[in-house]
């Protein structure tokens, strides 16, 4: 029972880190990559897509059985959880700073 605590909550934090987007735009803005942060403001559904396949291939390899039933909704989870902060972040920026 322990472990499955422990899967879970590992791959709530893998699929959490789909917050990356804003490192990997950040850092690709800074470093004059402007072909990739231009296509990260356009399409970010699909960086965000990618990093969450990503992420389950990763699993995959990782868990086998009923550990992986959990590590694929945990990762789930913390992906629905980590685009809704992102949508969150968006709203803050286009309402100028206000939190509702």
């Amino acid at each position: 029972m322990i472990r499955e605590g422990h899967v879970s909550l590992q791959s709530f934090l893998l699929g959490l880190g789909i917050l990356s987007y804003y490192i990997v735009a950040c850092a690709s803005w800074s470093s004059g990559l402007g072909v990739v942060s231009q296509w990260l403001a356009v399409r970010p559904w699909a960086f965000c897509l990618a990093f969450y396949l990503a992420v389950n291939v990763i699993i995959a390899l990782i868990f086998s059985g009923a550990e992986w039933q959990i590590a694929v909704r945990g990762c789930f989870l913390g992906s629905a959880c980590g685009v809704g902060v992102m949508g969150r972040l968006e709203a803050n920026v286009e309402s100028g700073g206000v939190w509702y």
